[in-house]
Order: structure tokens, then sequence, then C-alpha cells
């Protein structure tokens, strides 16, 4: 049971989003519309609507690609960043730092994961990277009891 939009930043801005619903809408729907066009295009589509959004960034714009595209467009936030550090992969700067090449990397990467251990969807492939940033931050907090605590 996957639910959609479960990033924890969102419930953070939610008032301030819906608050531009009339910027929001349009959005949504342009990302349903595009939704058939290649991650890196989308998310350009996106970062070019959302900066005049108060409190809808990367994250929101990637969970609402996601919800038009859940196997073909992955979450950016901080769960997956960590976790594929953790596997080695060069560090990604933090997610409202990144264009639209970077997102495709990032998209790239994370769709190999949902290959390489078969899982059916890019929410799939989420949930295992939340799961092992969760282990990565058990680790950190038992390693540094007073880190981690975000």
């Amino acid at each position: 049971d996957h639910r959609l939009w479960t990033s924890s930043g969102l419930a953070r801005s939610k008032s301030e989003v819906a608050s531009h619903y009339l910027k929001v809408v349009p959005l949504v729907r342009l990302i349903r519309k595009s939704s058939a066009k290649s991650p890196e295009t989308v998310f350009r589509i996106g970062q070019d609507s959302i900066r005049s959004i108060k409190g809808f960034g990367v994250n929101l714009l990637t969970e609402v690609m996601h919800t038009f595209g859940p196997d073909r467009f992955a979450v950016l936030n901080k769960p997956p960043l960590i976790a594929l550090k953790a596997f080695g992969c060069d560090p990604f700067p933090s997610s409202n730092s990144f264009n639209a090449e970077m997102y495709a990397e990032f998209n790239d990467i994370v769709a190999e994961v949902k290959k390489e251990c078969g899982f059916q969807s890019m929410a799939q492939a989420d949930d295992f990277l939340s799961y092992v940033y969760g282990r990565e931050k058990s680790k950190l907090k038992r390693a540094h009891p007073a880190a981690g605590s975000n």
C-alpha cells in the first residue's frame, strides 16, 4: 500500500502552497499533460513554474511528477540522496539545488536501482531507498547520539 505525496516537508508547506492554488492547479495540469516526456524535460517545465509559487519546492514538484508517472519519475528528497551516497554514489547537492540535468542523472540511478532489485515501480525503489535512509540515520544516531535529530 503505497501512498502518494508522503514526503515530510509537504506538511510544512501545504497551507502556503494551497494559498497559491490559482498557480498550482495549472502547474499540476501541465505536468500531467507533459508526463510522457523525458524526466529532464518534465522537471525543467515544472521548475520554471515553481519559481513563482512560494512553498512549492523541488520535493513537491517531483511528488507531482511521480503521481503522473510512478514508473518513470523518482521522488527527489533527502532519503534517496542519503541512501545513494551510502551505496557509494557521488553525493548530490540538496534537492533545491538541482537542475534538470541533475534530476535526469538522479532519476537514471533510481531507475537502475529499480531494475537491479526487480521492483515494479519507482515507488517501490523510493520505499527501498527510504528504508536504507532510515537504517543510515539509525547508524548515525548510534554512533553520535546528538546527531541525526532531523
